[in-house]
């Protein structure tokens, strides 16, 4: 897909939660790979699938 991020990598923490989750569809829908970082191993799984091949899940235990 092409758009204005298209050569752009966004890397998105607490990338499963709901706020998170719309940041890393919007970035993809604007043609942005997507790393999306989170401790939440399901929901982060099953939104990188959702969003295609050029996204993906990483598990982060990112401290606060």
């Amino acid at each position: 897909m092409m758009g204005r991020l298209s050569e752009r990598l966004a890397i998105v923490t607490g990338g499963a939660g709901s706020i998170g989750s719309a940041v890393a569809t919007a970035f993809a829908a604007d043609g942005a790979r997507v790393a999306i970082a989170d401790i939440q191993d399901a929901d982060g799984t099953d939104l990188a699938a959702g969003l295609g091949g050029r996204s993906r899940f990483q598990h982060a235990p990112i401290p606060a």
